[in-house]
């Protein structure tokens, strides 16, 4: 039965015959030893290659690790191509591709090119190395990725604030149309990433470098303040117009009061009037 160390050995076998690839590394939960990977973790690899582009005509080559059930191609943020495969079993394998100039000297080098530096940070682990000099050991992550988020400018805060504002503004309206799949995105997507942002900034005003915040809201319950935590299942709403009146309010006022503090902390004038008179207006539209 194919595992995910077979699945790597496969990989590593392939990556090595091929003289385009220059070297690999696992990163997330299976390349770090600080919340390593559990039954239900993924593999996810960084392949260094000098190839002009990852050929995706289609996914072949994938077949030969184990038994292909499905894969797609797509870019990640940065636009390096990356592949997900899924194998027998649910065995899930993400692969991104990041181009290097032909000359590439040490691993190292490679890493600092990679756009993504806060996934390597966490911790990898050497899966190939073509490179003239081979990493031995793993890159060691710094003690506290907290030392990585900065505390916002007051510019950045108070745009921070402004897009928030809009964004449940807009939500509202989607609300109160009735158009529940675009007022549920907003409310669950769009203003939970305003959300998330807001976390981090408060935990990285209140308990400065104590807590280490990990990226993408991983982790949340460990690293965000407890009161946060504890409000937010109630910020998530059903797809339902009664429901995501409520959960809208509730993501309202958990912001407001994180915004709140945050400001207190870094030194920021919150709430102005703009603030209160926004809140006012979008509790008000959201009672009827």
């Amino acid at each position: 039965m194919t595992d995910y160390a077979l699945l790597e050995s496969r990989i590593a076998a392939w990556a090595i015959a091929n003289p385009d690839l220059i070297a690999g590394v696992v990163v997330g939960s299976r390349g770090r030893a600080d919340h390593p990977a559990d039954q239900w973790s993924d593999l996810d690899l960084v392949i260094f290659t000098t190839a002009a582009e990852v050929d995706t005509r289609d996914s072949t080559w994938l077949e030969g690790f184990g038994p292909l059930w499905a894969s797609w191609l797509d870019n990640t943020g940065s636009g390096y191509p990356e592949w997900f495969a899924l194998y027998a079993g649910g065995l899930k394998v993400d692969i991104v591709f990041v181009p290097v100039q032909p000359g590439a000297t040490t691993l190292a080098q490679m890493l600092g090119t990679f756009a993504h530096q806060d996934v390597l940070e966490r911790g990898v682990r050497v899966l190939f190395d073509k490179s003239d000099l081979p990493a031995k050991a793993g890159i060691t992550p710094p003690t506290s990725y907290s030392q990585a988020i900065p505390n916002p400018s007051s510019a950045e805060y108070r745009n921070h604030l402004n897009h928030f504002w809009i964004t449940a503004a807009k939500t509202v309206k989607l609300i109160q149309r009735g158009d529940l799949w675009r007022a549920k995105q907003a409310c669950d997507g769009e203003l939970k990433t305003c959300l998330l942002k807001m976390l981090e900034w408060h935990t990285r005003a209140r308990y400065r470098l104590e807590r280490d915040i990990w990226y993408e809201g991983r982790f949340l319950s460990s690293w965000a303040d407890p009161r946060a935590v504890a409000e937010l299942p109630g910020t998530f709403a059903a797809y339902d117009q009664a429901d995501l009146r409520r959960a809208l309010q509730a993501t309202l006022h958990l912001y407001h009061w994180l915004a709140g503090e945050t400001a207190a902390n870094l030194g920021f004038d919150y709430p102005q009037p703009n603030d209160l008179q926004v809140l006012d207006w979008l509790t008000a539209s959201l009672a009827y």
